[in-house]
């Protein structure tokens, strides 16, 4: 199958700065270079079993940015019985081009938003052949995410953690311990 429009998974971390990078360069491929040809996954979609999620990686081959050693990404992927189309590795970008995420998260300095721009440019590359080359096909896969439960619409959070509204859109478990620094009134849901 042709390839006309390709998926991308940056590192959802949080807790490293390496993760803004690979975001920033899911942004630059997504908004900047390619618009609609390229759209961004989202790991709580997907693992909420939202469809439209689903069908995007069934349906087009997706570039991992896996930013750090634990892989989060390709193992995503590994629980889901999915085989990306590429993956690229920051951590070797990184050791090759001496670049450095750096240590600020809302706005990465200047060495982050370049390793951001290399990560970028070799998923171009990617991009390009999978869609410019007429002998690149794309073979769909299908999730096979056995022993996990996706697209379990019938959930109640509400009944499965026995929240409370304590607040306008603000709610805890009843059973545990009142919220510090609120004034609680549980709120008939």
């Amino acid at each position: 199958m042709s390839v006309y429009k390709v998926t991308v998974y940056p590192c959802g971390g949080i807790g490293l700065h390496v993760s803004c990078v690979t975001r920033l360069a899911g942004y630059l491929l997504d908004e900047e270079l390619f618009k609609s040809d390229v759209e961004i996954l989202d790991m709580h979609r997907l693992i909420r079993g939202m469809p439209d999620e689903i069908e995007l990686v069934e349906t087009y081959p997706t570039i991992i940015l896996d930013g750090c050693a634990h892989q989060c990404g390709s193992n995503l992927f590994y629980l889901l019985k999915i085989k990306p189309a590429a993956r690229i590795y920051v951590p070797e970008i990184i050791s090759e081009t001496g670049l450095f995420p750096g240590r600020a998260r809302k706005v990465l300095e200047d060495s982050g938003q370049r390793l951001a721009r290399e990560v970028a440019r070799r998923a171009v590359r990617i991009v390009k052949g999978m869609r410019e080359n007429p002998n690149y096909h794309y073979t769909l896969q299908k999730i096979n995410a056995v022993g996990l439960t996706l697209c379990d619409y019938e959930v109640d959070v509400e009944e499965a953690f026995g929240y409370i509204k304590i607040a306008p859109g603000v709610y805890r478990p009843k059973d545990m311990n009142s919220l510090p620094g609120l004034e609680e009134k549980e709120i008939q849901l």
